[in-house]
């Protein structure tokens, strides 16, 4: 036999019978103290003004709460609204290019908003998550949230809505 083919055999065993997993290159950086921290990860190229939306009492205001210090940890500027009379001022006073509500609440915030390209990308976050509600949201919002995702889904689909604001004020020349 070739001494390369049994060298090769033999570490193959040993890799296979291993107890533990095997250290390889790159994977040292998936160690907790290295690699990407929150702030490479999640860092806002384009940082912009948030509003969500949280009537007093509704299910998903304790979730906010960690969506909320997320985004502002990202670099975006973010408002908390909790009475839908000042909705209206909280759009205009924040200059809002997201807001993030419930999908029962989204129509409040539409009513308000104003007219593209100038009103904020509504997100209405699915209420229980569900098909029905799915469906029901895809004709009239962003419906890729749902109350169940993690605080950094959110902050990842805002990062995206603000990236393509970007891409498009520069092909505009805006």
């Amino acid at each position: 036999m070739r001494p390369r083919f049994v060298v090769v055999t033999l570490l193959a065993i040993v890799g296979i019978s291993a107890p533990g997993p095997l250290q390889a290159c790159g994977d040292k950086f998936l160690l907790p103290p290295r690699g990407m921290s929150f702030d490479e990860a999640y860092k806002a190229r384009h940082p912009g003004s948030v509003l969500i939306y949280a009537p007093t009492g509704a299910a998903t205001a304790d979730a906010y709460s960690k969506v909320q210090a997320m985004l502002a940890r990202a670099g975006h500027r973010v408002a908390v609204v909790h009475d839908a009379t000042q909705v209206g001022a909280a759009l205009v006073s924040a200059k809002a290019d997201v807001v993030l509500t419930a999908l029962s609440e989204a129509d409040i915030v539409s009513s308000q908003a104003g007219t593209p390209p100038a009103a904020p990308r509504i997100f209405a976050v699915l209420t229980p998550p569900s098909k029905a509600n799915a469906t029901a949201c895809k004709t009239k919002y962003s419906c890729d949230l749902k109350s169940t995702d993690k605080p950094e889904r959110f902050v990842v689909a805002v990062n995206t809505v603000m990236d393509d604001r970007a891409k498009a004020a520069t092909k505009h020349g805006l």
